[in-house]
């Protein structure tokens, strides 16, 4: 088995994603990292700066212990799955699980609604329109985006109502053994 040095393994696990990639979990590598500083552009973008703390604290913090985790189970010579987490593959297509269609979705719903409350309130404070059309311009444009964030966060949770399946209504099936 091929050993890792623990101090390059510390070094890459200090950014979120490339520990994984270091061990060779491309994968989920991307993942974290896309995640990661998805999370923290998109909180800039909107203006809720707010977020980035208590969002990228505990993924920094999972992404830097499991890195070690991981290491320490490939040394041991246990399989380690170079999955995704979020995004999960069935057949051909990448698709998510109803479960996280749902919590994204809330999730997506909460972020753009702070966003638009966010963008509102502060329009609602220093607002002369005349005045302030490049005020004005900037506020539409940083609204687009957690709109967007709401409409998606809808869409996931109404794509997770449609996959449901209707046991209620189903008839047992017996399969009887031909000697």
């Amino acid at each position: 088995m091929n050993r890792k040095n623990s101090f390059f393994n510390f070094m890459c696990a200090l950014i979120p994603g490339v520990g994984y990639m270091y061990n060779g979990l491309m994968k989920r590598g991307v993942e974290q990292i896309i995640l990661f500083f998805g999370i923290f552009s998109i909180s800039q973008y909107i203006q809720l700066d707010v977020l980035i703390l208590p969002l990228l604290i505990p993924i920094w913090f999972y992404n830097f212990f499991d890195t070690f985790n991981v290491k320490n189970a490939m040394e041991r010579g246990i399989f380690v799955d170079d999955n995704y987490r979020i995004i999960q593959r069935n057949s051909s297509e990448l698709s998510m699980s109803k479960i996280n269609n749902k919590i994204i979705g809330i999730a997506l719903i909460i972020i753009g609604a702070l966003a638009v409350v966010n963008k509102v309130w502060d329009m609602l404070f220093s607002f002369r329109i005349i005045q302030h059309y490049h005020m004005i311009y900037s506020a539409v444009r940083q609204l687009i985006v957690p709109v967007i964030l709401i409409v998606i966060g809808f869409v996931l949770m109404g794509r997770n109502k449609h996959n449901k399946i209707d046991t209620k209504n189903e008839e047992p099936t017996v399969v009887l053994d031909k000697e």
